[in-house]
């Protein structure tokens, strides 16, 4: 504390904020946590960016042919060496966590239970999350229009485009949405962190699946993951806005 107030009264800094005020007024406001568009947009818009530059400089890769296809080949052949009858068959079907199965059946179970709950808000930014994930997954294959590494190795058989991976994105955005619904309120950091990282764990090991089959690259994985980060920081930004904003109201 006392080193903020020294900053802050630094000659040089009060001079700035007397000659530039407006300006020093939208910066405060941006990183208060209580302001309507504060913290909480910053903080979401920042997310986003990254992980829009990262799926950006991966695409990039690909369209170019640069040495990340050179990686991409590598991998998938060494993934070969650490294949066996049980981790295939465990690989069948974990990949499945992340198919339109699973997610169907997943937003059916958060659907029902936040329209028993009434929770009008939680239900419509989820709502937005998948069909709007799907989408941006539609549109981003036929953009690209990569061809998948299906060969006699690929241990199920599979049609459509390879860049980004749909199971990586859509397990990104399906348990990266309710896990977000269950630790907002969560007061137990410990309890938290656990989730979270079993949530990271899933979606990780469903992208290792889709390697480890031989149907997707490893930077159409990577793609898939920055692109449902992106979309998922999107979603929770609006919602926490909206809060914010009827919280507000309500003040």
């Amino acid at each position: 504390m006392n080193k903020y107030r020294g900053f802050i009264s630094d000659p040089r800094i009060r001079g700035f904020t007397e000659r530039h005020p407006e300006l020093v007024l939208f910066i405060r406001e941006r990183l208060s946590p209580e302001s309507y568009l504060g913290l909480h947009l910053t903080v979401g818009l920042a997310v986003s960016a990254v992980f829009v530059w990262i799926f950006g400089g991966i695409t990039e890769d690909i369209l170019t042919g640069d040495p990340f296809v050179v990686v991409d080949t590598w991998v998938l052949t060494h993934v070969l060496y650490f294949r066996s009858p049980g981790v295939s068959r465990f690989m069948v079907l974990f990949t499945q966590l992340g198919g339109i199965a699973a997610v169907m059946i997943g937003s059916f179970i958060v659907g029902t239970y936040l329209l028993l709950k009434r929770r009008f808000d939680y239900l419509l930014t989820y709502i937005t999350a998948i069909i709007g994930g799907g989408f941006l997954v539609i549109v981003l294959k036929k953009a690209i229009h990569r061809i998948r590494p299906i060969s006699e190795t690929s241990l199920i058989s599979i049609g459509g485009w390879s860049f980004p991976s749909g199971h990586a994105m859509m397990s990104v955005i399906l348990y990266g949405m309710i896990t977000y619904f269950i630790v907002r309120d969560m007061r137990s950091w410990k309890l938290r962190v656990f989730l979270v990282t079993a949530a990271g764990f899933v979606v990780f090991v469903i992208g290792l699946s889709r390697i480890y089959l031989q149907v997707h690259y490893l930077s159409d994985v990577l793609a898939g993951y920055a692109g449902g980060m992106f979309w998922l920081s999107i979603c929770i930004t609006g919602l926490e806005l909206y809060r914010k904003k009827v919280s507000v109201r309500r003040g």
